[in-house]
């Protein structure tokens, strides 16, 4: 029910702009194209635009927050560190108890570099203020060939097979599927992945070879436990691209040649955004 005023001098509205009778009204009410066009930028302000690369100013996820990759390693160790709390008793039995975890380390070393080459490093190494700031390293060289764990991805149909079940921190067997129907040998045996979040820049290894079944699913298990729940239909992928790590030092060292060639070694640890 309306029962209103009206400025207009319509049927059913006496001259004072009253109703004349109550029940249901129907209004139109017509609106104007938004002409408003927004002011040019001043050039002074254009002028004043610069990226200053904040992403470097705190531990969250930023896709550009990458290591150096213009100079690519000469030569790289990788430590797998599992901790375990190991007791022996007098007749010498040797008790342990597994940490349920692995920390992973990364040491490459580069071959000499003029000064042009090697002071990005020298100015990312001190932007990640010590070893607070995590950032991507790459595992391929910027043509796309592997350099870390290289010849150990099994190719399959696809590289982003999706997690088929919400699964809980804690758990080693994984569910997935989007292969072929009884595609043979999607996974192998110590294949390197990128999965759920975890302390080891997110990459996983897989534990048990296996092949699709019928419908293109797997099951199998990791050498570890997630760190983390895995949504349903969550990616994972194969063939890694990069890893999240930090500096394992508070120091960068290098050494300078009199000829001005750089040398440097450095050693990450493999890590997750803070």
């Amino acid at each position: 029910m309306s029962r209103g005023w009206n400025s207009d001098n319509a049927d059913g509205v006496n001259s004072a702009g009253l109703f004349t009778t109550n029940g249901f009204k129907a209004f139109q009410i017509d609106t104007e194209a938004d002409t408003y066009t927004p002011p040019a930028t001043p050039p002074a302000e254009q002028e004043d635009q610069f990226d200053t690369w904040d992403y470097w100013a705190d531990g969250s996820y930023d896709p550009n927050k990458y290591w150096p990759s213009h100079v690519m390693p000469k030569s790289a160790n990788v430590v797998y560190n599992s901790p375990t709390i190991v007791n022996k008793s007098q007749s010498g039995v040797k008790y342990t108890r597994a940490g349920g975890h692995t920390k992973w380390r990364l040491e490459v070393e580069y071959p000499p570099m003029v000064a042009e080459d090697f002071k990005l490093f020298a100015a990312i190494a001190q932007a990640a203020h010590g070893q607070s700031i995590p950032f991507f390293f790459k595992l391929r060289r910027d043509d796309g060939t592997n350099i870390l764990w290289k010849d150990w991805y099994k190719s399959a149909s696809t590289t982003t097979p999706r997690w088929l079940a919400t699964t809980e921190a804690g758990s080693s067997i994984w569910s997935l599927g989007g292969f072929q129907s009884n595609e043979a040998n999607v996974f192998e045996s110590g294949e390197v992945v990128i999965s759920s979040p975890n302390e080891n820049g997110y990459l996983h290894t897989i534990l048990t070879p296996q092949s699709a079944n019928i419908y293109g699913e797997v099951k199998l298990r990791s050498s570890l436990p997630l760190r983390d729940t895995v949504y349903q239909w969550t990616e994972i992928f194969k063939d890694p691209f990069h890893a999240v790590v930090s500096l394992d030092s508070d120091n960068f060292e290098y050494t300078v040649d009199t000829k001005g060639y750089y040398y440097v070694s450095v050693a990450f640890d493999l890590d997750d955004w803070k």
